[in-house]
């Protein structure tokens, strides 16, 4: 068998040539290898984070929808979390729409308004009950027969003089109750805190919350204070402008489990002038409501 030497030359020529040009175009042939396999260790990664995210994803969609079931199925039991409403039906209501020289009279629903102090100081007239407190004192008007465990209280209020206190009591056991604390300064400020009457002494239930804005003289407020629970009460209130849109939050909260307080009680409103003020507070109650906290 022959050899063609000439072919076997001109081959192996062509196989160098080609090496080299590879070699100049895409470099050493071991880097050429190794950047394939770093290529297909890229790839890899990509295709197994890919993985892993898609199980995350599905594993977290998983929870969730067996913890959100698991929250209905807890509300839905008796005795399970839930939030308190408000009933749509009040036990206590006033809008003093009537005339009275002194006191307040009978309300329109909840019985007849006690009250503290001279009843030459309180009196209804043009849509209002209207509460006059000379300074150094204070002054007050209960419904005591409006008797209720949970309460949602609401008032809508102006003064003719800052520098006053004006409370809205949300449930009230003889001598102690507790309220929510409006403070207007003789700045215009606002504030706002709970505060309890227990064993003769007033209490701080909560921090002092100062709102927004400045207060104007026979502005309308609005004043809403919920009481509800014992072992403990919850109590919480909020305040703004009668011009605005009730705010979600509530502006003070706390908790408390006096003994004396944790039954029912009455509702109503109170008002003081510092020692220091020259002339009498003229409080003007516009509406009052009370309403069983539910649920």
């Amino acid at each position: 068998m022959s050899i063609n030497r000439d072919t076997i030359l001109l081959e192996t020529v062509r196989t160098h040539r080609a090496r080299l040009l590879s070699a100049f175009l895409y470099g050493e042939l071991a880097e050429r290898r190794l950047g394939q396999d770093n290529l297909k260790r890229l790839l890899g990664s990509v295709v197994l984070a890919a993985v892993i995210c898609t199980g995350c994803v599905g594993f977290s969609l998983v929870t969730s929808l067996i913890a959100s079931q698991a929250a209905r199925q807890t509300q839905q039991r008796p005795g399970g979390a839930s939030t308190p409403g408000i009933s749509d039906q009040p036990y206590a209501a006033d809008y003093f729409d009537r005339n009275s020289k002194r006191g307040w009279g009978d309300a329109e629903l909840g019985g007849r308004w006690t009250t503290r102090g001279s009843s030459s100081d309180y009196l209804v007239r043009r849509g209002a009950g209207l509460m006059t407190v000379p300074p150094a004192e204070s002054r007050a008007a209960f419904l005591s027969r409006a008797n209720r465990e949970t309460a949602d209280v609401s008032a809508t209020v102006k003064i003719n003089q800052l520098g006053s206190t004006v409370s809205l009591v949300g449930r009230k056991v003889w001598a102690d109750d507790y309220r929510a604390v409006i403070k207007f300064t003789n700045r215009g400020g606002l504030a706002i805190s709970l505060a309890g009457r227990q064993a003769g002494e007033t209490l701080p239930l909560s921090n002092t919350v100062s709102l927004i804005g400045k207060y104007h003289k026979r502005e309308e407020i609005k004043i809403k204070l919920q009481v509800f629970g014992v072992n403990p009460t919850v109590i919480r209130a909020k305040v703004w402008r009668s011009t605005e849109v009730e705010p979600a939050a509530w502006s003070v909260a706390a908790q408390d489990g006096f003994d004396r307080l944790q039954r029912s009680g009455g509702v109503g409103l109170m008002a003081s002038r510092p020692s220091s003020a020259a002339d009498p507070l003229r409080l003007s109650v516009l509406d009052f409501v009370a309403r069983p906290v539910i649920g």
